[in-house]
């Protein structure tokens, strides 16, 4: 997969969501700041649900546009930016990145922006899905409904990245940031836009960030943690997705007991409207 054209080079570089949206920064017990965007749908068309958002290591909001211009028709949104994101603050007393420290940041914004359970629709992709499902494993939060998109067993970098994390120090980690590009962009995805969105998530990562929050998870494999995931979800398989591999999305899914399992064509149509369509679907929303 190649990045050839000046079109696919700038896609995904404006989000309508991000500029309209409600910008709040939060506090976390460990004085880390976090950003969460947040929108109300218009009154006529709200459905009573709130959807939080947990999405992928680094992901950036243009990539999701689709999804979340779809879903500010009738959902309240709340887009949480995780803490390894260029708008983060991280501070002397924050807490490295463990999965159980991003499971709390998520329970403390449900906390502090105290959000109605009953009503809220937990969706996370990859990273996100794994802090949702540790924090359910924690009882840390009961939400309505929790689905998880491409949930995998371990960080999806190249294993080479992961021996290099905990080794360089944070300023030598721009070093690692082209291989990863041109693996990512070359290897993992199947469209051009899919690419150039990755790509930009590399070329606006944080090393210092990076290093920080992605240390401590670099090696951890979330295979147990899964197992023991009592409470219902929704597990959503991206066909033919080259990062979060289907058959490892499957593993997770049919290792938890109460699992409901749904199908997306591509990564690219998970983060289309046609994934708030499903989401409808799961909550018998007309």
């Amino acid at each position: 997969m190649a990045l050839n054209s000046k079109k696919n080079k700038n896609y995904a570089l404006h989000s309508d969501f991000e500029d309209e949206s409600e910008r709040v920064m939060l506090t976390m017990s460990d004085s880390t700041e976090l950003l969460i965007l947040r929108t109300y749908a218009p009154v006529a068309s709200r459905n009573g649900f709130t959807i939080l958002m947990i999405a992928g290591w680094g992901s950036i909001v243009p990539g999701w546009n689709g999804f979340l211009d779809e879903a500010r028709d009738d959902f309240d949104l709340v887009y949480l930016e995780t803490r390894e994101k260029a708008s983060s603050t991280l501070t002397k007393n924050s807490v490295r990145g463990s999965i159980e420290r991003l499971s709390s940041d998520l329970q403390e914004v449900i906390e502090l922006l105290k959000l109605d359970q009953k009503s809220l629709i937990l969706f996370g992709s990859c990273m996100g899905a794994n802090i949702i499902a540790d924090g359910l494993v924690q009882e840390k939060f009961d939400a309505h409904k929790s689905i998880l998109l491409g949930p995998q067993p371990k960080w999806p970098i190249p294993k080479i990245s992961k021996v290099l994390l905990p080794l360089l120090p944070k300023r030598s980690l721009t070093l690692i940031k082209p291989f990863l590009k041109y693996w990512v962009v070359h290897t993992q995805c199947d469209t051009e836009e899919t690419a150039a969105k990755y790509a930009r998530v590399l070329d606006e990562a944080s090393s210092k960030k990076w290093h920080h929050v992605g240390k401590p998870i670099a090696f951890d494999d979330y295979t147990e943690m899964y197992s023991k995931v009592s409470k219902p979800v929704v597990i959503v398989v991206e066909e033919g997705d080259k990062t979060h591999i289907p058959e490892d999305t499957l593993a997770i899914a049919n290792s938890i007991k109460n699992s409901e399992i749904v199908y997306m064509e591509s990564n690219k149509v998970a983060h289309s409207e046609r994934m708030v369509v499903k989401i409808r679907e799961i909550l018998n929303l007309p």
